[in-house]
């Protein structure tokens, strides 16, 4: 399955997979999310790691189904 924020017709910005780094520095990381975050990338990848980072607005990244789904989900089972 391809989620929305994987397709190729949307604009890149930034590494998707932070492993992929020329220098792993504290720096380049931030640099990276920054990058991403401005331009509403809130998904990025450390190997098989993902992290998500909160826009604090509505994203188009899902659908009312998909926010169904996930509401109340227990994360840790």
């Amino acid at each position: 399955m391809v989620y929305n924020w994987q397709m190729p017709s949307h604009k890149r910005s930034g590494l998707d997979d932070m492993t992929l780094l020329s220098s792993v520095t504290e720096s380049a990381i931030m640099e990276n999310m920054k990058k991403r975050y401005m331009d509403d990338w809130i998904f990025t990848y450390i190997g098989q790691v993902l992290i998500s980072v909160n826009p604090f607005k509505p994203m188009s990244y899902f659908t009312q189904k998909e926010i169904d789904m996930y509401q109340g989900a227990v994360s840790y089972l």
